[in-house]
């Protein structure tokens, strides 16, 4: 209740007392890694109701837009004007601070939050998708996220039970193309 009072009022920009008092040294940072994901998907779904899709654009989205070959992808497809971009990306700050660096043309790119180190982030984002396209066809999936971390000492493991290198970079893709599948041209 306190978590979600403060992040959403610091959201609106107003911190009401109660909200600020108290520690937050007991919540764990997995109760906040959850919020913060119910959030952006709350602000995503938000976001899609008021955006609207120009039908003659091919609709696209692209794993790990914020950086990187999926950044320079994202970009390179949004340079072409042929393309409506949907950037599936884990930190939206990041998302909006590169494509104000890199000058998006940002009335054909939605940044959308996916957490790929979660199957119910990827569940929430492909509905997300499916809200913003409509009936419009998904015409492209570009699978770039991924992660490498080689000088780890011991493995980091999903919420989901799964080795996070397989779950980001495999088992998350795989889940998003089955639930995408059905909606391509």
């Amino acid at each position: 209740g306190r978590v979600a009072k403060v992040a959403t009022s610091k959201m609106l920009g107003e911190f009401p007392d109660e909200a600020l008092k108290g520690s937050f040294d007991d919540i764990s940072d997995e109760d906040v890694r959850e919020l913060e994901a119910e959030i952006f998907a709350q602000i995503t779904k938000d976001n899609a109701e008021e955006e609207k899709i120009d039908p003659k654009k091919k609709l696209v989205v692209v794993t790990g837009a914020s950086s990187g070959l999926g950044r320079k992808t994202a970009l390179a497809l949004l340079r072409s004007g042929e393309y409506h971009v949907i950037g599936a990306v884990r930190d939206l700050d990041k998302m909006e601070a590169v494509a104000e660096f890199d000058g998006f043309d940002l009335e054909n790119f939605t940044p959308m939050y996916c957490e790929m180190n979660s199957f119910e982030s990827v569940r929430e984002f492909c509905q997300n998708v499916n809200q913003l396209r409509g009936d419009k066809p998904l015409d492209g999936l570009i699978c770039n996220a991924g992660v490498y971390q080689p000088s780890l000492r011991h493995a980091k493991w999903s919420k989901d039970g799964h080795e996070q290198t397989m779950q980001i970079n495999f088992l998350s893709h795989f889940l998003m193309i089955s639930l995408l599948m059905n909606t391509m041209a």
